[in-house]
């Protein structure tokens, strides 16, 4: 009886020590990144991985739909790497103006998927956007480059088909704060400022720097210019006044400018670079900043120019002509 009393024991003794020898098993822990460099089809999305895991996961990445709680039978997308860091993934092939659901994820050599947090983005409306103006008689053309945000990153003049100045954009975050402007003659830095609503202009050359001022109303437009421009090497005080996105009058120390609009948009309705920039550097050839196109130009002694134009089905202007003696005309190509 004895002998069979420590078999049992025996046999209980070695289940134990067999269950103290099973290996430990650990999920893997993780994080998903928020989403950036979001463009129409494009965007970045990742995570990081705070703990790898017992044993450590063999597949790490994304996972993206346009549908919650997305998994790896979704559309995912394989992130090389191991241990506990951050990693990066880009979407592309993105529908424009679509939200999407986004979880980094982790998977074990047991198959077991684990999942970081959700986050979602909305990938940019298409919008139309003015790439070339060239003009018919002369045959120069400015071309427009811009961001992921639909903001000016350069815009390059060509005259006799080869490039003579190009003005270079400069952002941190949201705001305008350089452009820089190169051409065979000379190279200029103009530094904008931004404090509340005033911003200081540093126009720097190679030889001397120009300061103005500017002061914005709410909506950012600038209502008061003041100092010496690089263009006018005089001392001046400009003020402007407006009515439904348009730039309606401007008032100088010795005449003023009225301006008429139609109904349609303008080459840059769709741009994002600040207002401010835009009306700062308009002129009835270009339609910087404002939201219809300048039909008629009234001087303190009366019209001074009138443009007429053509439209695409959207309401852009794709040809402008100059009824002011010169009979100028334009072509406008978008993208």
């Amino acid at each position: 009886m004895k002998r069979v009393y420590f078999s049992i024991l025996a046999a209980v003794l070695m289940i134990t020590n067999g269950c103290d020898d099973k290996p430990t098993v650990k999920a893997p822990e993780l994080t998903t990144a928020e989403v950036s460099e979001i463009t129409t089809s494009s965007a970045v999305a990742g995570g990081t991985i705070t703990d790898a895991g017992t044993p450590a996961y063999s597949e790490r990445g994304v996972c993206y739909a346009t549908t919650e709680n997305p998994t790896v039978n979704n559309t995912k997308i394989v992130v090389d790497g191991t241990g506990t860091d951050s990693f990066k993934a880009n979407l592309n092939g993105l529908t424009a103006n679509t939200t999407y659901y986004v979880r980094a994820y982790a998977t074990t050599p047991s198959g077991d998927t684990y999942y970081g947090e959700q986050v979602s983005f909305s990938t940019l409306i298409a919008v139309k956007l003015l790439d070339t103006r060239t003009w018919e008689q002369y045959g120069d053309y400015y071309k427009y480059e811009y961001d992921a945000q639909n903001r000016f990153t350069k815009i390059s003049y060509y005259y006799e088909g080869k490039l003579a100045n190009t003005e270079t954009f400069f952002y941190e975050g949201n705001e305008l704060v350089k452009t820089e402007i190169k051409s065979e003659y000379e190279e200029r830095t103009i530094e904008y400022l931004k404090n509340g609503n005033k911003i200081t202009i540093n126009d720097i050359g190679e030889s001397m720097t120009f300061t103005s001022t500017i002061d914005l109303n709410n909506d950012g437009y600038p209502v008061k210019y003041e100092g010496i421009s690089y263009s006018s090497l005089s001392y001046q005080t400009i003020t402007y006044q407006y009515k439904d996105g348009n730039m309606i009058k401007e008032i100088r120390e010795y005449h003023f400018y009225d301006y008429i609009y139609d109904d349609k948009k303008s080459p840059f309705f769709n741009c994002a670079t600040p207002k401010w920039y835009m009306f700062l550097n308009f002129s009835e050839y270009n339609g910087f900043g404002n939201k219809n196109n300048v039909t008629e130009i009234i001087g303190e002694w009366g019209q001074e120019s009138e443009l007429s134009y053509e439209y695409d089905s959207d309401g852009f202007p794709t040809k402008i002509t100059s009824t002011d003696g010169k009979n100028a005309s334009s072509t406008l190509i978008y993208k």
